[in-house]
């Protein structure tokens, strides 16, 4: 951890002490109000090193806020970019591992540094997997994210992560010096309603497998295709490890009209938990929005399934991205920000029962909070840029309010209150 980071996050330990009248010797402030793991984030912990922080240091600032579970891109081009060991540069194969099956060699280095980092402070990892390597994509596709040619390839990407992080995975095996903290439920893919992640297939009559029937059917979009990778991934997952939960791709923006168009492409059954990136300029939006995605759900028979607000923020540009720019409406100041986050948390606790709301993410932990490229570049917690880390008033709210439903003064890691 550089200096810089050392002496940031403890001033933000000290200072979420502070605000909460630290009482040594008791276990906790209050009976805890939330299941483990209810306050989360998501992270791009990717970025860190050029943004002048590390994991280690950033995971351990989430703990301490009270942080119980963070929801990472875990992207299959990174971990396996090349399809054969020949082709791996030479100076570059003391970081890959064969594949048991002869296919293409693993990279864990990078994930396996996360998870590390993610069990020494109690935090539940929620990965998305997503992004195919290129010599896996579609040909045609010339997405930053690229989707895979094969939904056989992809799940089997799957099977492998899983049988490394989930329940008696690998990587605890040859850990033993970590609490096994493993990845319990796996999210496939995220927003493939936009056109920016997965094909829309728009105006296209396409097979559909509905309660065991197939059908033709046009006007379904991106459902189909996409369902064909859940029920792929689900059945890999699965097979790796009988735990594991799949959650559906996070949908947005009419995420309920989106979810209408998996369930008539065959998607029920085929997921444990639905999730979606909720944004609105007001919190009572997010509430409603997620009340619409509750009674599609009720209507297709998954009632009874959990729900997590996988993305909600507003966003600290307010004087340098204007109210006419891409989601410029989420726009505000720093003060207001943390405002807005105060008032969406208290809306999912006194909701959390009735909506059976498993988790929430705010996104996202860190940002550069430079430029006037996108609202999202303001939206983190912490402001980390390598000449200045600081913590911005939202995660002081943030804290405040998630600590104290824990029942905790002041915590060091996700699982036990510190005070």
């Amino acid at each position: 951890m550089s200096s810089h980071a050392r002496t940031s996050l403890l001033a933000l330990i000290a200072v979420t002490s502070i605000a909460l009248g630290s009482t040594p010797g008791l276990a906790s402030a209050a009976p805890r109000k939330v299941p483990q793991g209810f306050f989360g984030v998501d992270m791009d912990p990717w970025q860190f090193s050029r943004m002048g922080s590390t994991v280690d240091a950033e995971m351990t600032a989430a703990a301490a806020s009270g942080v119980e579970s963070v929801r990472i891109p875990l992207y299959w081009f990174d971990i396996q970019p090349y399809a054969t060991w020949a082709q791996i540069p030479w100076a570059l194969r003391g970081r890959y591992t064969a594949s048991p099956d002869g296919g293409a060699p693993y990279n864990w280095t990078a994930a396996d540094a996360f998870m590390t980092a993610a069990a020494r402070t109690g935090i539940r990892v929620l990965p998305i997997v997503l992004g195919a390597p290129r010599w896996a994509a579609d040909a045609k596709d010339n997405r930053s994210i690229p989707v895979p040619a094969s939904p056989a390839r992809y799940a089997e990407f799957c099977a492998a992560a899983a049988g490394r992080y989930g329940t008696g995975g690998s990587f605890w095996a040859s850990h033993p010096d970590l609490t096994p903290t493993p990845v319990t439920t796996w999210q496939i893919w995220n927003e493939p309603d936009l056109d920016r992640f997965w094909p829309q297939h728009k105006g296209e009559t396409q097979t559909v497998i509905v309660s065991g029937r197939t059908k033709r059917l046009k006007g379904l979009g991106f459902a189909p295709s996409y369902v064909a990778l859940l029920r792929a991934s689900r059945a890999s997952i699965k097979a790796t490890d009988s735990n594991a939960r799949v959650m559906l791709a996070s949908m947005t923006n009419l995420a309920w009209s989106s979810l209408k168009l998996l369930y008539a492409s065959g998607a029920h059954g085929s997921f444990d938990e639905v999730g979606a990136n909720v944004f609105s300029k007001t919190a009572p939006n997010i509430v409603s929005a997620v009340k619409t995605i509750r009674a599609t759900m009720a209507s297709n028979h998954d009632s009874t399934l959990p729900y997590s607000v996988t993305e909600y923020s507003w966003s600290s540009a307010s004087g340098t991205i204007g109210p006419t720019s891409h989601m410029g409406w989420l726009v505000s100041t720093p003060a207001v920000q943390a405002k807005n986050a105060g008032l969406a948390i208290d809306q999912f606790l006194l909701r959390r029962v009735s909506l059976k709301l498993r988790a929430t993410y705010w996104y996202t932990w860190g940002s550069s909070d430079s430029g006037a490229a996108s609202v999202w570049d303001y939206a983190g917690m912490r402001r980390l840029q390598p000449d200045a880390i600081l913590s911005k008033p939202v995660l002081a709210t943030f804290a405040k309010k998630a600590l104290a439903a824990e029942g905790c003064r002041t915590k060091t890691v996700a699982t036990a209150c510190a005070s």
